[in-house]
């Protein structure tokens, strides 16, 4: 989680604005460095060309799942087209309801899990 923490601050400060892909699967990422990163997306402008996020086979749960959800259907990352989150301890009830919101909400986003 530190280590997403730190991209989460070179994120929310604009230098990667130009990032397309990003891959941070099995990297053991959990609730703590995914919301880190959640609320540096939530900073206008910081991941703006970006398409795809794969975050698969990390160690997110269903607080960091819903807080990421909330942030891109607020409108965070536009371009998203995307989203990646197979093997991780996500519940099928959050899946669900954050899917729908989050696709719903936010120019119809693939979220895989």
């Amino acid at each position: 989680d530190t280590g997403l923490t730190a991209l989460s601050s070179a994120c929310a400060s604009g230098s990667l604005a130009n990032l397309t892909k990003l891959d941070l699967s099995y990297n053991k990422i959990g609730d703590a460095g995914i919301t880190a990163f959640a609320d540096a997306i939530g900073t206008s402008g910081s991941l703006r060309q970006l398409l795809i996020i794969w975050l698969d086979s990390n160690q997110i749960k269903d607080p960091g799942f819903t807080e990421t959800s909330r942030q891109i259907a607020s409108g965070s990352l536009a371009n998203l087209k995307t989203l990646s989150f197979g093997g991780n301890n996500i519940s099928d009830s959050v899946k669900d309801t954050c899917t729908m919101k989050t696709a719903s909400k936010a120019r119809n986003i693939s979220v895989n899990f």
